[in-house]
Order: C-alpha cells, then sequence, then structure tokens
C-alpha cells in the first residue's frame, strides 16, 4: 500500500492481525494519528522469546508438538510421558503466556491483553508475529489501541458502540476474509473495485 495517502491524516486500521498491525506501524510514520481498533486481543507471538530463541526453533520441533494442549489421540514415548505429569503442561503454557506479557508490555497498555489462554486463542487464531518495533510504538503512543466495535461512520470520525467518537480520515480494513462491516458502507462504495 501507498503509505502517502495517510500523510496528515487521521488513520483507524480495524482489526488485530498481522496486516492490521503493518497498516497501523507503517501509517503511524506520516498520518497525523494511527489507531488500532479491534474487538478482540490475541496472543502475539515474538519472532524471539526473551530476544534469544528464535520462535521458531522453540516450537517447531518434536518437544514444541510435544508440549501441546490437547494431547494428540496417538501420542508416542515422549507425549505420553509430558502428559502424565500432573500440571507441568498447564504451568509450561502459564509461563509462555508470562513471558510473553512481560515481553510484549501488556502490563502498559491492558486493552491488548488477551482474556483467552494462550493455548486455547493459539488453535483460534494461530498466533499473531507483529514486526518487532509494534508493541514500543504502542507503549510509546505513536500507535493508539483501542478495543472497541464500530456503531457508525460519520464525515471525520468513526462511532463506537460506546458512544465514544475517534477522529478517522482514512479507515483502513484489515479484518481478513471475514468482514463483518459491509452494513456500515454504502452500498454504491461496496460495489467499486480497487486498482491494481
Amino acid at each position: 500500500a501507498d503509505m502517502k495517502q495517510c500523510a496528515g491524516k487521521n488513520v483507524i486500521t480495524v482489526g488485530y492481525g498481522k496486516s492490521a498491525f503493518d497498516c497501523a506501524e507503517f501509517s503511524s510514520e506520516v498520518a497525523a494519528s494511527s489507531t488500532l481498533l479491534f474487538r478482540e486481543a490475541h496472543w502475539p507471538v515474538p519472532r524471539k522469546i526473551l530476544g534469544l530463541i528464535p520462535f521458531e526453533y522453540a516450537t517447531f520441533n518434536r518437544l514444541g508438538g510435544a508440549l501441546l494442549l490437547p494431547g494428540y489421540p496417538n501420542m508416542g514415548p515422549l507425549e505420553w510421558m509430558l502428559h502424565k505429569i500432573p500440571y507441568l503442561l498447564n504451568f509450561f503454557w502459564w509461563l509462555v503466556s508470562a513471558i510473553f506479557s512481560l515481553q510484549f508490555g501488556f502490563h502498559t497498555v491492558p486493552d491488548m491483553m488477551p482474556e483467552k489462554p494462550f493455548i486455547e486463542d493459539f488453535w483460534q487464531a494461530a498466533g499473531v508475529l507483529p514486526r518487532p518495533e509494534f508493541f514500543s510504538k504502542v507503549r510509546r503512543g505513536s500507535i493508539s489501541a483501542v478495543k472497541g466495535s464500530i456503531k457508525s461512520l460519520k464525515r471525520g470520525t468513526v462511532e463506537l458502540m460506546n458512544g465514544e467518537e475517534l477522529p478517522c480520515d482514512m479507515l483502513i480494513m484489515a479484518t481478513g476474509y471475514k468482514s463483518e462491516v459491509d452494513p456500515l458502507v454504502p452500498a454504491a462504495l461496496r460495489a467499486k473495485e480497487e486498482k491494481d
């Protein structure tokens, strides 16, 4: 996308996936304001756990697979052993959540703290892999993170279900393939296609 279109504007990016994170981060470089608007926070995963271990090394191996909950129906010896130790896997995934929460600084941006436990959210949302600077920009205020749902679009603002209005000159929909905002967009605008 051409981020020059965002220059000097109040930009709201709707969504909580990789595309939404990227759009909010890139627009923050040139926009008057950049806001990430989302209904539900999901667990992101760092590129390097504690800044040391690449995420794929910790997960995409036999041990990472053996630690998953729930266990596979046909477990091998390692999986069977790990799943038989009381509370081990629950503690492990709690520890992963605590490390990721600390690493991303969720204590300073509580709206971005996922409500579901990591492993439950992982199976539903598959983990978001943000760019390294994304959460530090949120903590510094370069990107505002707002949890809420759109009620209506007005000229120059977006009204949320709670009545709050956010300044908006440009709305970027980065919600994935299941868009639930079509009722908000006029039919004539929905019929238009973007030029490649």
